[in-house]
């Protein structure tokens, strides 16, 4: 395992690189992190209660209750506050709502009890009170008009869901984010490495030597698949430092992270065998990683994002890890993808072998 430990050492030798790369993804993805390790649930699912309305108006104004509660479990009956009471601490219910018949008028007259309400918990009261009272509010402000109430209360809506809309682009961008450092350090490490054992005396030495190509060659890879997970860890690390909240949403991600590190391997080392100097090396790769990252969705959000340059993203394994990141869950779509990042591994290690075939003849 000689080859595997000097590629090993060689890789410490990038320890600053990788910590300053560390360094500029902190700071691409502090407002992130800042935004949702406030959020211990990531998972952005309502919750449905058990609400019993009891409507003795039916007005047209008052059954605008039951279409805006209608994402819960409703129960329509008439009941004595005395049983409602009872059906709420049995939890037969999370809330019952009484509607009183005079419903219109309360509301026109600002009175107070123009709806009354129980719940056994803290967080069903404030829910519930909230609601009570911004479609009151409305149905007074419009003199009981339903459709501009509902038109109101659906702004509000709109504009609850793009609180959590930008909850959710936060993490897709801290993944995107984790994406590009993992590309860029494995090219940049990882390429230098690889470019530092193509020296002709080095060459000339393994020739010789008793080791053989194939086995110079298969710790050669051990070494590149062990360093590109131990970079993988240090980040995973960061994220759960910086924000534990969200140690969640990455190892959702593990598998297509792993994934792709084969494929972003297989393209570095495509790299490494048509640059023709270290310098060459470097600008190819800035050039490289910048680019894809730039036509993948990563860098700036793919509605934002010139359908040529997607088109051109979606010969790359970045784009599928973008669109992955975007996902979120383990699903039909998340598997094509990972099938596709696979695929293309496979395709950049099949050019690699016609490539260093064609340099050995």
């Amino acid at each position: 395992m000689t080859v595997f430990k000097n590629f090993m050492k060689l890789a410490w030798n990038y320890r600053l690189v990788t910590i300053a790369y560390f360094l500029i993804f902190a700071m691409m993805c502090l407002p992130g992190f800042l935004n949702t390790s406030k959020d211990k649930d990531l998972s952005f699912k309502p919750i449905k209660r058990d609400i019993l309305i009891d409507n003795r108006s039916n007005s047209e104004a008052s059954k605008i209750f039951e279409e805006y509660f209608s994402n819960n479990n409703l129960t329509f009956k008439e009941m004595t506050e005395e049983d409602k009471k009872m059906e709420v601490v049995l939890s037969t219910y999370d809330i019952a709502l009484t509607i009183p018949e005079d419903f219109d008028q309360r509301v026109l007259n600002k009175d107070e009890d123009a709806v009354s309400f129980y719940s056994k918990t803290e967080s069903n009261i404030n829910y519930v009170k909230f609601d009570i009272n911004t479609i009151i509010g409305y149905l007074r402000n419009y003199d009981l008009d339903v459709d501009k109430t509902l038109d109101m209360l659906n702004v509000e809506a709109n504009t609850k869901m793009s609180k959590i809309d930008r909850n959710k682009f936060a993490i897709e961008s801290m993944l995107n984010g984790s994406t590009y450092i993992l590309m860029i350090i494995i090219m940049f490490s990882i390429g230098a490495i690889l470019k530092s054992y193509q020296n002709p005396l080095i060459m000339r030495r393994i020739n010789i030597s008793s080791y053989g190509v194939p086995r110079f060659t298969m710790e050669l890879i051990l070494g590149e698949f062990v360093a590109s997970i131990t970079f993988l860890v240090l980040l995973f690390a960061m994220v759960f430092g910086l924000a534990p909240s969200t140690i969640n949403i990455f190892v959702k991600s593990l598998l297509t992270f792993i994934v792709f590190i084969f494929a972003i391997l297989g393209l570095t080392n495509i790299i490494v065998e048509v640059a023709p100097t270290n310098q060459a090396l470097t600008a190819i790769v800035n050039a490289v990683s910048l680019g894809l990252a730039f036509t993948s969705g990563v860098f700036i959000p793919k509605q934002f994002t010139a359908k040529a340059a997607l088109n051109f993203g979606k010969f790359f394994p970045v784009y599928y890890v973008a669109e992955n990141n975007a996902i979120g869950e383990m699903n039909l779509e998340y598997f094509k993808n990972l099938a596709i990042i696979a695929l293309m591994a496979l395709a950049y290690y099949a050019i690699l072998m016609v490539i260093k075939r064609e340099r050995n003849r």
